[in-house]
Formats: C-alpha cells, structure tokens, sequence
C-alpha cells in the first residue's frame, strides 16, 4: 500500500466455468471438508445437468453458470 504502482493486470480465464474438471474440484475441496453431506450435495449441484427448450442435458465438467455455489467453487 506504500509503494507506487507500475502495472495493474486484470486476467479472464475464457470459458473457466464451462471447464472446471468435476473430479479434480471433489478431491480438492474432500482436503477441506470432512462433511460427506456436503460434498454429496457438491456433486449432484455438479452433476445436475441443464434443461434446454424441454430436454435435459447432463453436464461432465464445469459449474452452472449463474448457480448458487458457482462462485465460491471456481475461487477453489
């Protein structure tokens, strides 16, 4: 806070939501936890698929963009 500034960088990892890898987030985030609830709850939040115009797909990698917990999984 007291030294001068030379350079601000702002980075934005393209589609980072779209290719989060389900697997590797659940054994980072079991380090942390020790609740098998929660981590259940995690993995079908993961796992829960997108409805497009009346057909469900189901999802592999990546968070819901716009989800509840989006947010705080990508900062993990």
């Amino acid at each position: 806070m007291t030294k001068p500034l030379n350079h601000i960088i702002d980075a934005d990892i393209r589609s980072f939501f779209d290719n989060v890898d389900h697997d590797w987030l659940i054994k980072m985030l079991e380090e942390k936890i020790a609740d098998k609830n929660l981590l259940k709850i995690i993995r079908r939040f993961l796992k829960a698929g997108v409805m497009e115009v009346g057909k469900l797909y189901p999802t592999e990698e990546g968070t819901p963009q716009g989800g509840i917990l989006s947010p705080t999984l990508s900062n993990i």
